[in-house]
């Protein structure tokens, strides 16, 4: 895809005077950086990954790329934190500094690019593409093994082993805490006038009035907060999570189709399980953790964690059912305990081990256990 990324760059350079004019002042880097972007999108689009690249909404803001060695931290005098970006529109490789709101490292490392974007709410925001050697970090005593069953009742039961204890983490839910505030400016907006004209069906001439520009400048900058507050708590509980254990078990959830779920798509969504999970797969890299994903069918509700009673047809446990009875055995226990216990189970069989066997009753429908195949094994920089 790099030959058609180039290739496109070259034909777009010598076209660029006459089909924009206004580009005539961008470094050439720039535009390599964008048509690189646009060769990307289009491999992830034919791989499936992705949808088909269109052109972003001027009222979502943008972004643009710039190379590694255009951009970097400095101080200034006053000991500020400046960055220093080119001037678009000026001279090759002229450059302005821009104080930067946050504080920020100076040794980053070797910057191999830059993106700039802006938000819908005018924001502007920096991301650094960096190389660096980064060290395991000496978590000290950690658990050998957890395991992790992620719901809407409550976000994640994490078990600590076989027979550790098993903590509750709840979801924040930003969207869901901040619906009140959400309403009332929607509803105070919807009595604005705005540009759309639902009388008529069409765009008025005249545009939009400025309070109804103001209240959508609220709106816009609550989503923003709300969607930060999950970013945040997110990166806070998988990077609190890495370093609780050596071995973390969890389900492969099938996030998209719980979306198609009228009923499940606003608390999925507000819980951020999707993104959860991305960023629980790249720190466990980054710390050594190994990440056992166990088969996304394996029935880990339905079994017993202690006998392997698996409960089947009418006496299946239903959704509602919010405590697990296993009748071989009589466990009664909270149904998310039962299932965290036996997901640190199945990551112990998916590994290969044999874990310590639990209680049989003779004559139950037990679960055997045999080693799973290496293909359902996914180990993130840990290693045995």
């Amino acid at each position: 895809m790099a030959t058609f990324t180039v290739h496109q760059g070259k034909r777009y350079r010598a076209k660029r005077a006459e089909l924009h004019p206004w580009s005539a002042g961008l470094p050439a880097d720039i535009i390599n950086c964008a048509c690189r972007d646009f060769g990307d999108g289009w491999s992830r689009y034919k791989s499936g990954q992705n949808e088909r690249p269109s052109f972003p909404e001027r009222r979502d803001g943008g972004h643009f790329g710039i190379p590694g060695g255009w951009m970097k931290p400095e101080l200034d005098a006053d000991g500020k934190v400046k960055l220093r970006v080119p001037v678009l529109g000026g001279r090759r490789r002229q450059m302005g500094l821009v104080r930067s709101k946050e504080a920020m490292r100076l040794d980053l490392g070797v910057i191999t690019q830059s993106t700039i974007s802006e938000s819908a709410t005018g924001r502007w925001y920096v991301a650094f593409q960096v190389t660096r050697d980064r060290p395991l970090p000496n978590h000290g005593c950690r658990a050998p093994i957890i395991g992790i069953d992620l719901g809407l009742h409550t976000f994640a039961v994490i078990a600590y082993g076989i027979d550790g204890r098993i903590e509750e983490v709840h979801a924040p839910m930003p969207l869901l805490a901040a619906q009140e505030q959400l309403k009332a400016l929607q509803r105070s907006q919807r009595r604005q006038r705005g540009s759309w004209d639902n009388e008529h069906q069409c765009h008025r001439p005249e545009g939009c009035s400025q309070r109804w520009i103001r209240r959508n400048g609220q709106v816009k900058r609550l989503h923003e907060r709300v969607a930060a507050k999950r970013r945040d708590e997110l990166e806070k509980f998988t990077t609190d999570l890495v370093g609780r254990a050596e071995v973390i078990v969890i389900e492969d959830l099938n996030v998209s189709g719980m979306m198609h779920n009228h009923c499940l798509a606003g608390r999925v969504m507000d819980a951020g399980m999707g993104t959860w999970r991305t960023r629980l797969e790249a720190k466990c890299r980054w710390h050594g953790t190994r990440l056992v994903v166990i088969d996304r069918f394996y029935p880990s509700t339905q079994t017993c964690h202690r006998c392997g009673h698996r409960r089947r047809g009418t006496d299946k446990l239903t959704l509602s059912e919010r405590t697990f009875t296993c009748p071989a055995c009589g466990l009664v226990m909270p149904r998310d305990h039962n299932s965290a216990r036996e997901i640190v189970y199945e990551g112990l069989r998916t590994m290969g081990g044999t874990p310590m066997r639990r209680a049989e009753v003779p004559g139950t429908d037990a679960v055997t256990r045999e080693p799973a195949p290496p293909a359902v094994i996914e180990a993130a920089g840990g290693g045995n």
